[in-house]
């Protein structure tokens, strides 16, 4: 059945995200939300990392279609992320820095290398139950260190991470035999791929996940906990639905124009309407959930979760356009408006600090610019990839999500000014 990988990666997903989801109104009445910053830095830092280190190898490993170029780079990459862990450890540490983002970065990097095979191969199934396992380890453990006050996510994390990879290499290594490609030749990357495929990567890592690291600096610890707890809840749909719709589209596009129509129009068609159907109810009922389900602790996240809400609404629906992008080889569009973004996004936080702006202020220059990039990519790819011309079902999906943004932003502007 055509469509079998795609339902494996969403059940996969989708048990992930509720779990994580369930958990979370118990970790919120236990664990303070300084912690939750503290593990909000910490995450990123280790994202941060991690995507330094891989070299996007990771990504590179699910365009190989037989068992001995997977093995090179498979290899290729284990040890690089190895001696970069190594040698960026000694540097960070010596400097002074927290060591946890180390280790998580490295056992991340090593994870979503795994889990790359695992694409390769077409093993769903396996990255569905990787991804369980891990999200259920996540969100469990943290009530069994509550001991390491502050730091109880971060050592969570860690724990998981460790646990799930030992059973990612198992199920690996019933796969491919990894002792027989230790000595495999090492497979450098060539100028094109840096250039736009893995420099790429690093601007849209950095414009999510540094971006976190500078606003830290810009806010207490327990707004960036506020934040990282709305972004988390939020996000899940598009964790859920883009990531694998993404990888769906990856496998399954081919160079033929109709077919990419046939299915970005029909990932389009699916998730608009959800997306308006819950963003709305959502934002005017907001006020009452948060401290239902959160706790009285949370209610200040209640103004945070309104001002991401336009971006997490653009995301949700057009995160699956990449696909095409590097699809149709247009790495170079992709990596200008990757460069655009975080140079917007860098702007931002510079007005924010040099003008000490409220949080409430910068956070919505930020996503909303954030919301922006995603409209232009959504339109690039209709003109140039699709070449959409005409008034289509298609193009009238786009209007009603550009207007939904206009709306969430016209609220928006009214509650910060």
């Amino acid at each position: 059945m055509r469509y079998k990988g795609l339902i494996k990666l969403l059940m996969g997903n989708g048990s992930a995200q509720l779990i994580s989801l369930l958990f979370l109104p118990i970790l919120t009445r236990y664990i303070s939300p300084e912690s939750f910053g503290a593990y909000a830095l910490y995450l990123a830092s280790s994202f941060l990392f991690s995507a330094v280190v891989t070299l996007k190898y990771d990504y590179l490993i699910t365009l190989k279609r037989n068992d001995e170029e997977r093995s090179a780079v498979y290899f290729t990459a284990l040890k690089f992320i190895t001696v970069l862990s190594v040698i960026s450890s000694i540097i960070f540490l010596a400097i002074g820095f927290n060591g946890f983002f180390l280790v998580g970065g490295f056992l991340l990097s090593v994870f979503n290398l795994n889990n790359g095979y695992f694409y390769s191969l077409k093993s769903y199934g396996t990255v569905s139950c990787l991804r369980v396992l891990y999200s259920f380890l996540n969100v469990a453990l943290p009530l069994i260190f509550l001991s390491f006050s502050g730091y109880e996510l971060i050592v969570a994390n860690i724990t998981s991470l460790s646990i799930t990879l030992l059973f990612s290499f198992y199920f690996l290594n019933k796969k491919v035999s990894l002792l027989k490609g230790i000595d495999t030749q090492l497979l450098l990357l060539d100028k094109k791929f840096i250039r736009y495929t893995y420099i790429e990567s690093l601007f849209q890592v950095a414009s999510s996940q540094y971006v976190v690291i500078a606003m830290s600096t810009l806010m207490e610890k327990a707004i960036l906990g506020f934040y990282s707890v709305a972004n988390k809840v939020l996000l899940a749909p598009i964790t859920l639905f883009s990531t694998a719709f993404t990888s769906f589209l990856a496998s399954n596009l081919t160079d033929d124009k109709n077919n990419q129509k046939v299915l970005i129009n029909g990932v389009l068609n699916l998730i608009t309407p959800i997306s308006i159907i819950i963003i709305f109810p959502l934002y005017f009922y907001i006020d009452r959930l948060v401290p239902l389900i959160l706790g009285d602790a949370w209610v200040q996240s209640i103004d945070i979760f309104k001002l991401i809400m336009p971006a997490i609404l653009a995301q949700f629906v057009f995160s699956p356009f990449y696909s095409l992008l590097h699809y149709n080889s247009l790495n170079r569009v992709s990596f200008y408006l990757n460069l655009s973004l975080l140079a917007t996004k860098f702007s931002v936080l510079f007005l924010w600090w040099k003008y000490s702006l409220d949080y409430k202020f910068g956070l919505y220059l930020l996503f909303s610019s954030h919301a922006v990039f995603y409209f232009i990519l959504a339109f690039y790819v209709y003109k140039k990839v699709l070449l959409s011309r005409y008034i289509s079902i298609e193009i009238l999906s786009f209007l009603s999500v550009l207007m939904a943004f206009l709306v969430l932003i016209y609220f928006n502007f009214n509650e910060v000014i």
